[in-house]
Order: C-alpha cells, then structure tokens, then sequence
C-alpha cells in the first residue's frame, strides 16, 4: 500500500538525509534587494519575519523554481513601491500568505510504508531542518499541495506573532 495525500498534490522532490544543502550567491544578491525594497517602501520592520519565513522554505526553490519565494517576494515589493504606499495594517502578512511556496510539504517515510513517519510542519522547523533530521531510516518526499501547509491562519498567525516579537505591537 502506497501513501496517498488527501489533497491533490504533485510530488517535486525527494531525497536522504544526506543531501548537501544549497547555496548560491545570487540567493544573497535577491535578500539585499528586497531588504532594499522594505526600505524604500516603509517596511523595514517586516525584515526579520519575512527573513524567518524565507528561511523556513529555503532550499524547496532548488525543486520548484517557479515558486521561488525571493522573485515573489521582490515582485510583490516592487509593486508596493510603483503604488507609493505601503500596505495597510495586516495586508502585508495576508500578500505574504499567498505565496505558492506555501502549499508545499514534506515527510519522512520508510520502506514500503503505507503513510508518513514524520510529517514536516514549517511552523515548528525550517525545510533544511527536517531534511537534516536523525530520524528513521527512508528516504523524505516533498510536494505542492492544493492548500497551504499548515492552515492559512496558523501561518498568518505566525508571521504576525514574529513581526510582534521583533517590534512589539504597533
């Protein structure tokens, strides 16, 4: 018996825990012009949420290209600023959450298994950090779900409660 996701789902990657992570400068290059963007357009004080979500799904981009957070990210930004204002009150974490890298998931499964020995929940641990994971022998699958993961709430809840932690309440 084959694991079978209750939503349609398509599978983008799957790997050991071996696998070396991924880096490249232009990753780097990306950070700086959207920290930039926050800047110019008066979110400065989103920078380190966004940063924590961006590394929470960091490396899922080297098997979804298209869904890459940076360019959605920098393109939202850029769009805020051909706008001249910044977005209102929660707008900004709701634009957030329509990201698609947000529908993907991950779990660890063993051989032959019928479901998942570990589910990966981005609100507890980054991607990089479950992949890393001592945890059972098998092999770790991800993919792009037709919902977020977790709930669209929970990680709005999420976002805001990091902008919070950062810059007390505004």
């Amino acid at each position: 018996m084959q694991f079978e996701p209750p939503t349609s789902r398509l599978l983008v990657a799957q790997g050991s825990r071996n696998a070396p992570p991924i880096v490249s400068d232009a990753r780097s290059i990306q950070i700086f012009e959207i920290a930039e963007l926050l800047g110019t357009i008066g979110l400065a004080t989103w920078m380190h949420p966004l940063l924590i979500l961006l590394d929470t799904y960091a490396e899922i981009e080297v098997f979804a290209p298209h869904d890459d957070p940076l360019p959605a990210v920098r393109s939202l930004l850029q769009r805020y600023n051909l706008n001249g204002s910044p977005p209102l009150g929660g707008k900004f974490a709701d634009d957030l959450c329509s990201l698609q890298i947000l529908r993907y998931g991950a779990a660890w499964f063993t051989a032959g298994a019928a479901f998942p020995v570990l589910s990966w929940n981005p609100l507890e641990m980054t991607f990089r950090q479950f992949k890393s994971l001592q945890g059972p022998p098998g092999d770790w699958k991800a993919w792009k779900g037709s919902v977020v993961n977790p709930r669209l709430d929970e990680v709005r809840r999420h976002l805001l409660a990091n902008y919070v932690k950062v810059n007390g309440f505004v």
